[in-house]
């Protein structure tokens, strides 16, 4: 008897415990599985953190869209959409989208014009160049300080959001309807007082440079070759280009720098190294910086007379400065474009961006 009544109790067991691992997890069975958590504890809060992280992200897109919008109000001539509206634009026309805008190209052709700044597909993850065709159905986002410009060829629906302006193809230059404005606490490693405080804030919101990150300038940072020839094709107003890049170590387009080398190149401001290599990513001598700075002024048409041609032989160590570079640095040097560092000239010295950007300065004021 008691042998039965065991076995019966054994049976009890095994299909009380059968019945909770099937239906484990539920809120009226406490017991967890581990099916339970493969299967649906984790999916449930994967999906709960990925909504929290939407939602704080939209949060933060949709308060800074609205700042953008209270900065922009009464400026003429612009557009702001809060959510994605569908245009129509004809062939020969230009939709002009700034910062944080998106474009989505329904119907019809268009090709992308950077006049400043980045734009992604986000869609696919890539960065884009200019020149560029774009495809239909895919998100082109304008990143940080960036113009763009979507050159319509054969008449369009787009979709688009953010602040744009429709106008004439390859307006010069169409009014960017925010500006950035500098002070102290823009950046925390730039103070009033700062012998480039001045030349930092000209650099900024003239759109030249952009901090390191988004709270510092990077003042003791060296400057590359490439980011130099970026500053310089900023200050032309990013213009557009067209061909490939002569240097076997610049052929990637989806580079910040690409575009500003090919036009440098393209112009005679740069020339590259005896290898036929462009070395981007070295930093920039003094010398060099200065014979880039010459060429450019002499593209742009400046009148290149030397107002103080005897200043560079004031300098120790002149003639450590390099024979192709000795016009260019006489130039730089007697326009006061340049002012030495610790009293020499310091050509093969590097340079960092707190110089460079007083340097920028100084030739804004040259002519």
């Amino acid at each position: 008897m008691k042998k039965a009544a065991a076995g019966i109790l054994a049976l009890v067991l095994i299909v009380c415990i059968g019945y909770a691992f099937a239906n484990a997890g539920t809120a009226s069975d406490p017991l967890v599985s581990k099916d339970y958590v493969d299967n649906t504890f984790k999916s449930e809060v994967t999906k709960s953190g990925e909504a929290a992280i939407d939602a704080a992200f939209n949060k933060t897109y949709n308060d800074a869209l609205e700042k953008l919008a209270a900065r922009a109000m009464g400026q003429a001539g612009y557009n702001y959409a809060s959510q994605f509206g569908s245009i129509e634009v004809k062939a020969g026309k230009s939709v002009y989208v700034y910062t944080g805008g998106s474009v989505i190209l329904s119907s019809g052709s268009a090709s992308l014009n950077i006049r400043r700044g980045a734009v992604v597909n986000i869609s696919d993850g890539k960065e884009m160049s200019s020149g560029a065709s774009l495809n239909t159905n895919k998100r082109y986002f304008s990143a940080e300080n960036t113009e763009a410009e979507y050159a319509i060829k054969k008449d369009a629906v787009i979709l688009i959001s953010g602040f744009y302006k429709i106008g004439n193809t390859g307006e010069d230059p169409p009014n960017t309807p925010v500006g950035r404005t500098f002070g102290p606490n823009v950046f925390t490693d730039v103070s009033e007082g700062q012998w480039f405080y001045d030349a930092v804030g000209y650099v900024y919101t003239n759109y030249i440079f952009n901090g390191v990150d988004t709270n510092r300038f990077g003042v003791n940072d060296n400057i590359t070759r490439a980011d130099f020839v970026t500053v310089l094709y900023r200050m032309e107003g990013s213009p557009a280009v067209s061909g490939k890049s002569k240097f076997p170590d610049v052929q990637n387009s989806s580079k910040y720098y690409y575009n500003a080398v090919v036009w440098a190149s393209q112009n005679d401001i740069v020339k590259g190294y005896d290898t036929g290599k462009f070395c981007p990513k070295e930093s920039i001598t003094r010398e060099q910086m200065m014979a880039f700075m010459y060429r450019y002024a002499s593209y742009k048409g400046m009148d290149m007379t030397v107002k103080d041609p005897n200043r560079m032989d004031t300098f120790s160590d002149r003639d450590k400065v390099s024979k192709w570079a000795k016009e260019s640095v006489r130039w730089a040097i007697g326009n006061g474009i340049i002012n030495g560092s610790g009293g020499k000239i310091d050509p093969k010295g590097t340079a960092m961006r707190c110089q460079v950007a007083q340097i920028i300065y100084n030739f804004s004021k040259v002519n």
